[in-house]
């Protein structure tokens, strides 16, 4: 992205995700930041009642694109929407269509239910060993930039 178009997405707030995180090292013109992944259950009224609510601490490195910040400094970490879409797509779409896919072919070759339901989810281990392989060029594409909190 070119600077034009990052500072348009990082003032564009209908178009990003942003989730609240501490700066917690600095190197050169990059940073790690710290933040509280919580899932959209953990706002919710009822999440007592459902195992559902997630909350899970994790790490990001962020571009600091010529901003000075400090250990431990507030900031706000932002994703382009439809980065998080192709996150989405990569986690869980993909792997449910492989999924339905091989289960109804393999189904509908064998009229064996345990050889299709078996065989739908060995297909999960090279889709998933094929991202954990690839996951240097897939983090490429993911580029995530912070501002300051307000």
């Amino acid at each position: 992205m070119h600077c034009k178009s990052i500072a348009g997405l990082l003032m564009d707030t209908t178009r990003v995700i942003e989730h609240e995180g501490t700066v917690s090292e600095l190197h050169g013109n990059k940073a790690t930041v710290r933040f509280i992944a919580k899932s959209a259950c953990a706002h919710c009224q009822l999440k007592g009642v459902c195992s559902e609510a997630e909350v899970e601490d994790k790490q990001v490195e962020v571009e600091l694109m010529g901003e000075k910040y400090k250990v431990g400094e507030k900031v706000n970490i932002v994703l382009a929407q439809s980065l998080g879409l192709k996150a989405l797509s990569y986690g869980y779409l993909i792997p449910f269509a492989l999924v339905m896919a091989v289960l109804f072919a393999v189904y509908g070759a064998t009229g064996d239910e345990v050889i299709s339901g078996l065989s739908a989810l060995a297909v999960l281990v090279p889709y998933y060993g094929g991202l954990y392989l690839s996951r240097t060029r897939i983090k490429k594409g993911f580029k995530f930039y912070v501002r300051k909190f307000v």
